[in-house]
């Protein structure tokens, strides 16, 4: 993917990514871009158990 973002990037191409806090795209998104990472969280139940969950989204222009 950090391959694909790169060869299409000068092209006009705007890519919006997302995924888990601190996984390892997160990471390598970091390290090799210049983007903003916006975090949401979130209360989600399931199987009658709440859970608190985060993800982020990544803007790369």
């Amino acid at each position: 993917m950090i391959e694909f973002i790169k060869r299409n990037q000068n092209k006009n191409n705007v890519f919006l990514v997302f995924g888990s806090v601190n996984n390892n795209l997160s990471r390598l998104l970091k390290n090799n871009f210049e983007c903003e990472f916006i975090v949401k969280e979130y209360k989600r139940v399931t199987f009658g158990k709440l859970a608190e969950k985060a993800e982020y989204f990544c803007l790369i222009k």
